[in-house]
């Protein structure tokens, strides 16, 4: 503590410190000396080696030279007592972060202030200095709006690691740009990245990301992208909006240039602002739809093509408020725009008027019957994410007479586990019979109706090429009972992409809503024009030789996807270059050989990996679609600083992953299907023997029977899976997953014939056998009996 300070009444320069002003990563004081008050910077500490010393005295030195009316007047420098130190004319008492505890600042006060920060900064920056801490408490404002930034005289370099452990930050989060905290290099961008986080506090009265846990802290500043801050207050314009976008971009090389260009966008909003404000012309309502929607930090394009789609579901969503639910199926190509649709979608939607839950099936996913369902019923009961408590009340009423266990649930922000766990011991009869099936999936629907009735609901349910037949039956049903509650329902797949297996069963999905209130919409690939516009979209400023979009349409056919690929394959083999801000084709980018499949073009762009970001990525492929830093943490033996690093690049260099509510997603389905199909056997199993090692510790464990036993009997454990395969078969049969339940007692049969036990093997046939009857795949059911009674005879 600042009281405790054994540097206070020490004089340095002919100046006595008084009081700390920093008590961070820094050592500032205020200090005075003939009567005058300063400020006094403490850049070096006696422990600082010899190369950093010289390199403070030098910043010191330059500091000197900065003349500008924004930034406090250096009076001194010098090394006294293994100290370098640098004195600053005193910015006076009132400070920004005195006023923010006030609350936020109008547009109109905090746009003239921080362009004064930034006209500070570009002085600075020219005598090849950084600030490199810059918050709230280093800008003096005077009662004329006048600014003064102090605290500088740190040199431009390469940062020490400012997260060393999960749990150790040396300084405030709050404020630090990415690559501080990675401890990578820091320049002038990470100057600009403060600039950003201190105007949307200024103009929202928070910082974008706050958190009391570190680990949290770290994970929102290093992946996620902060809302618009017109979300917080409608008179934000968009064009700022999309300033403090760009100025808190994750890469520095995807931030403004310089302090001078962000100057000039703040001169040219300023003025815009004050026009619109003396003219009484207002934002039209597509630019507020603009704002509101904040693209993220990531290689995403503008949303292109896709006019008519996306109003056709807006319309829909529009007109369930009605009472009267309906369904659209969204169909396309991988890569085609399915899920960016969506995306663009939910981020038009109006927040307060209706509750959106989403759910998706995934690739070769372990995760048992209904994924999809109970993962959206578990968001949309979510104490975060869900229902208000009043709405949750609601429904949790409507069971507390036929499910009092259910309805006791639905008030404790249940997990998909529990949901299903829970429903399913209230079917513990496996041939309970069409009635008891369709009283379970009546369950389902009424959970979702009961929300629907407080609020219009939406159902967003993607890749159902990859559904269960547990899933499909529920859809079926859903076919019968949507027009009695204002839901929508939106559901994606590949039509290309279903397996002959479940080929059937989707037909008879879609066959079963011809009759209903039902929208089928079809995403074609995007014109040469669009696919131009695309390209464009991802680069800041462009000069690309003629015949260029050509090429990329050529490609590409159009499919949005593709077209990223090709592009990121181009830059990778260095076709495409960024000299001086400007991207630019090479003379021979059309020589480039690309791959024809989808697969092999994904395989090439993981080529470019080091070896390091390979095998942490195929061991989040043997975790599954979804995975979380924690678990990859504990698989890869990584250091935790050195695992956030590079999920940073694997995020906003590569663009493979996305981070999504505290957990990890590849960014495609694709890129997860390569990845776990290029592990050598022995390699797989090795890696699902840790992964089952990691599951059995957690305490979750007794309701991840599906999740360990899948992992167990991958890794040939095969006594160790057999309970938890038996446990995770009975439970997809009590809810009546037939597809579910024959196929895990089948690798109960298999695990058991492994271990030479009979009993298990017969007691799986006949289980097994039965659930192919419910699927009236009767062969397979003979099948299974005639190997029971020959196994029961020998």
């Amino acid at each position: 503590m600042a009281g405790n300070d054994p540097l206070l009444g020490q004089v340095f320069g002919g100046f006595q410190l008084e009081a700390r002003l920093d008590n961070e990563v820094e050592l500032v004081y205020a200090a005075r000396g003939d009567g005058e008050l300063v400020e006094i910077v403490l850049s070096a500490r006696p422990e600082t080696d010899a190369s950093d010393l010289e390199r403070c005295a030098k910043a010191a030195e330059a500091a000197t030279r900065v003349a500008h009316p924004n930034v406090a007047a250096v009076i001194g420098s010098g090394y006294e007592r293994g100290f370098q130190w640098l004195a600053t004319q005193s910015a006076g008492e009132s400070r920004l972060s005195q006023r923010l505890e006030s609350g936020k600042i109008t547009v109109d006060e905090a746009v003239p202030v921080i362009m004064q920060v930034v006209a500070a900064l570009r002085a600075v920056h020219s005598a090849d200095l950084l600030h490199g801490n810059l918050r709230p408490q280093h800008i003096g404002i005077d009662a004329q709006g006048h600014v003064k930034v102090t605290g500088l005289g740190r040199p431009s370099s390469t940062s020490s690691p400012m997260l060393t452990r999960v749990d150790e930050i040396v300084g405030n989060a709050e404020h630090m740009a990415p690559e501080q905290i990675l401890g990578g290099t820091i320049g002038p961008a990470t100057d600009l990245y403060s600039v950003g986080l201190i105007l949307y506090q200024m103009i929202t009265g928070s910082v974008p990301f706050a958190s009391t846990a570190p680990a949290t802290l770290v994970y929102h500043q290093l992946n996620v992208s902060p809302e618009p801050p017109s979300l917080h207050d409608a008179a934000v314009p968009a064009a700022l909006d999309q300033l403090i976008e760009q100025l808190l971009a994750k890469i520095p090389e995807q931030r403004l240039n310089s302090a001078t260009q962000a100057l000039a966008a703040l001169e040219a909003i300023s003025r815009r602002h004050q026009l619109l404000r003396v003219s009484h012309i207002h934002q039209t309502d597509g630019e507020l739809s603009t704002q509101a929607a904040g693209r993220h930090q990531r290689f995403e394009p503008q949303f292109l093509g896709r006019d008519t789609e996306i109003a056709q579901v807006q319309e829909l969503a529009r007109s369930v408020a009605d009472g009267h639910g309906r369904a659209v199926f969204i169909a396309g190509e991988a890569g085609i725009g399915k899920t960016r649709l969506l995306t663009e979608f939910s981020e038009s939607l109006q927040t307060g008027d209706r509750y959106v839950a989403q759910g998706s099936c995934f690739f070769g996913a372990p995760l048992g019957p209904y994924v999809p369902i109970f993962d959206a019923i578990s968001q949309l009961l979510s104490h975060d994410q869900g229902l208000i408590a009043a709405d949750r009340e609601s429904v949790a009423d409507t069971f507390v007479e036929t499910a009092p266990g259910l309805a006791t649930l639905i008030r404790q922000s249940p997990s998909s586990d529990d949901l299903r766990t829970t429903v399913a011991q209230m079917f513990g009869d496996d041939d309970g019979g069409s009635a008891e099936q369709t009283r379970f999936l009546d369950i389902l629907f009424d959970i979702l109706h009961a929300a629907a009735m407080c609020r219009p609901l939406i159902v967003v349910l993607e890749d159902l090429h990859w559904s269960d037949t547990g899933t499909q039956q529920f859809l079926r049903h859903l076919s019968h009972r949507l027009s009695e509650a204002p839901i929508l329902l939106i559901a994606t797949y590949r039509p290309e992409d279903r397996s002959r297996e479940t080929d059937a069963h989707m037909s008879g999905v879609l066959e079963a809503w011809r009759d209903s209130d039902c929208t089928r919409i079809d995403l074609p690939r995007l014109s040469q024009a669009s696919t131009a516009h695309l390209t464009r979209s991802l680069f800041f400023d462009t000069e690309f030789r003629a015949g260029f979009d050509e090429y990329v349409y050529r490609q590409s056919q159009g499919n949005p996807f593709i077209a990223m690929e090709v592009l990121k394959l181009l830059r990778s083999r260095h076709l495409l270059l960024n000299r001086n801000g400007i991207w630019q084709a090479e003379p021979d980018f059309d020589r480039a050989e690309i791959p024809a499949r989808v697969e092999a073009l994904v395989r090439e762009g993981l080529d470019g990996l080091s070896s390091a970001e390979r095998q942490l990525l195929q061991l989040a492929a043997a975790i599954g679609s979804r995975f979380s830093s924690a678990l990859l943490e504990k698989a890869s033996g990584l250091p935790r600083v050195e695992l956030l690093g590079l999920l940073f690049q694997l995020e906003k260099i590569h663009r493979l992953v996305i981070a999504v509510d505290g957990d990890y997603e590849f960014s495609h389905s694709m890129i997860r299907e390569v990845l776990y199909g290029e592990l050598p056997g022995e390699l797989r199993r090795e890696y699902h023997r840790l992964l089952a090692g990691l599951i059995a510790d957690r305490d979750w464990v007794g309701e991840a029977h599906t999740d360990l036993g899948h992992h167990l009997f991958i890794s040939e454990q095969f006594a160790d899976a057999l309970p938890h395969l038996v446990k995770a078969a009975d439970e997809a049969a009590h809810i009546f997953s037939w597809d579910e339940a024959a196929a895990i007692n089948d690798d109960v049969f298999a695990a058991g014939r492994a271990q030479s036990d009979v009993e298990t093997q017969i007691t799986a046939l006949l289980k097994s056998g039965r659930a192919y009857g419910h699927l009236a795949h009767y062969e397979a059911a003979t099948e299974r009996f005639q190997q029971c009674r020959q196994m029961a005879a020998d």
